[in-house]
Order: C-alpha cells, then structure tokens, then sequence
C-alpha cells in the first residue's frame, strides 16, 4: 500500500470535512429550515384565527350589551306599528287630527299588496287636505308626532284654485303607514 503524503492528506481531509458538513447541511439543516418555514406560516394562519374569533367574540359581547336596548327599540316599533284592532284608531286619529285643525280630509288607505293578503305589510295612505296653512303644517306635525309608523312619500302643497283670493290650500299626502 502507498503512503499518502500529508498533502494528499490534508486534501482528503479536507473533503471529507467539506462533505460531511455538506451532509449535515443536507440532511439536517434544509428540512428543518423547511419545517420551520411551515410552522412559521402555520402560526401565522393561527394568529389570525385566533384575532378574528378575538374580534367576533368583542363584538357579540357588544351585541350582548347593546341587547336590551335594541329589544326596547324593537318593542316600540312594534307598538308604533298598526294591528288589525288598530288600523280603525289610526284612521279616526288622523281624521281628529285634521277636524282639530280646521281641515277637510278625503282619507283612503288601500293594502300593499292585494294579491297576497296573508303578508299584510301595510297600507299605501293617500290623504286630501284643504284647509288653511297653520292648519296644514299643525296637521303634519300632529302627524309627525303620532305614535305610528308612517313613512312619507310625497306631500304636494297647492293654492285652492276655485278662489283664487282664498288662504285654502289643498294638500295631497302619499305614503305608507306599516302593520305587525
């Protein structure tokens, strides 16, 4: 067998130390950067479930704080919307209302939807007033104040045009009044 000079020595040496560091490199080091990688986008993922079930948790004990106020707002929507034992009061209110304020009213209330009876969502109100301003603007805020739901679509103001030196005027009022 053949010596080998401390040269050649030292080259082996020196290769197998390159290897065996490539190895260590190799076999142990990429796959662990790999899985650290892995569990790095893993946590990530985890913290942000984590933050949004932290949020969604934040806001129902909000709801849950703000609960009972939203159950009295819903209780006085429910008493300002009409019944079926009501719909005559709401009428006679309305036309109180305008005798109250020296008005004449031509009142007609018709379903929503006639087609479908069971779904009684509300009436469409088309309402006529003649009388005078005052008693115009007190009948709109008589109205405004009642404790019903009535949504307001139109209100179209004219001068009575019979006379023409008459301070009448002629409302016409288009909307809907909402039921339970």
């Amino acid at each position: 067998m053949t010596r080998l000079t401390p040269e050649k020595q030292a080259y082996i040496t020196l290769t197998l130390s390159l290897l065996t560091i490539a190895l260590v490199v190799a076999l142990i080091t990429i796959p662990t950067y790999t899985r650290l990688q892995s569990v790095h986008a893993q946590t990530d993922a985890l913290q942000t479930m984590l933050e949004n079930q932290y949020a969604k948790t934040q806001q129902l004990r909000k709801s849950n704080i703000k609960l009972p106020q939203i159950k009295n707002v819903v209780n006085a929507w429910d008493n300002a919307l009409l019944t079926p034992e009501t719909e005559l009061q709401f009428i006679r209110f309305v036309e109180g209302l305008a005798q109250l304020n020296d008005l004449n009213i031509k009142l007609d209330p018709k379903p929503i939807d006639a087609k479908m009876p069971q779904l009684k969502l509300g009436f469409t109100l088309d309402m006529q007033l003649t009388g005078g301003f005052e008693g115009i603007m007190n009948f709109l805020s008589g109205l405004e104040q009642a404790d019903y739901y009535l949504s307001l679509n139109t209100v179209e103001l004219k001068r009575v045009e019979d006379n023409p030196t008459s301070h009448n005027l002629f409302v016409h009022i288009f909307g809907t009044i909402y039921v339970r």
